[in-house]
């Protein structure tokens, strides 16, 4: 198990008796990292991990996870207007969740204010991408050739604006994704404190 995949979202209440991360358990002593408890193993293992993980390999990381996010997320709205009818933008939040999500753990948990933007605008994307497909199934977009494609981005990514001009709600709900995405990517360090004896 990897720093990310440790459960960093509470603290520790009562006196624990297993490692979070190996399961194994603690003896007599245990250390937290960030609230939950480790084994000295684990903890050793926790901070070899981070000094050979930069921030660099976090990011390219967190970018490719957060890519494929996106994709997927894309295609759920996609998909999900494209067979209803409805355009949902309540799977805004959703998304925005799972591209948050991703790029946390890219970030092996750390999070911060690259990784805040990067998956800000991954959900923002991946929310006008879906709105690109649909025009270019309506023949809207992408059908012009190599000239006119970068103006068919600038112009997908400005639609869901457009849609906000006639659903202020769906506007708000978009916005409502993007900062879920960023409020999950908020700066968490590693922290790890003990030893804490088990007696006492």
């Amino acid at each position: 198990m990897t720093p990310d995949e440790l459960q960093f979202d509470h603290v520790e209440t009562t006196k624990p008796t297993g490692c979070a991360r190996c399961g194994k358990p603690l003896g007599s002593t245990y250390f937290q990292a960030n609230g939950a408890a480790v084994c000295a193993n684990c903890r050793a293992e926790l901070e070899a991990q981070l000094s050979q993980d930069t921030e660099g390999a976090r990011f390219r990381r967190a970018l490719v996870w957060g890519i494929g996010a996106a994709a997927l997320g894309t295609l759920v709205y996609y998909g999900f207007t494209a067979l209803t009818g409805w355009s949902w933008s309540l799977i805004a939040i959703a998304v925005g969740f799972l591209v948050g999500r991703a790029v946390k753990a890219g970030s092996a948990n750390q999070g911060g204010i690259a990784f805040q933007g990067l998956a800000a605008f991954l959900t923002y994307s991946s929310i006008a991408f879906s709105y690109g497909l649909l025009g270019a199934r309506a023949g809207i977009w992408f059908h012009g050739g190599l000239a006119e494609f970068i103006p068919d981005v600038v112009d997908v990514y400005m639609t869901p604006f457009r849609t906000g001009a006639r659903s202020i709600l769906g506007l708000v709900i978009i916005g409502i994704g993007v900062y879920e995405a960023w409020v999950i990517n908020k700066s968490e360090p590693l922290t790890i404190t003990g030893p804490y004896h088990i007696g006492g």
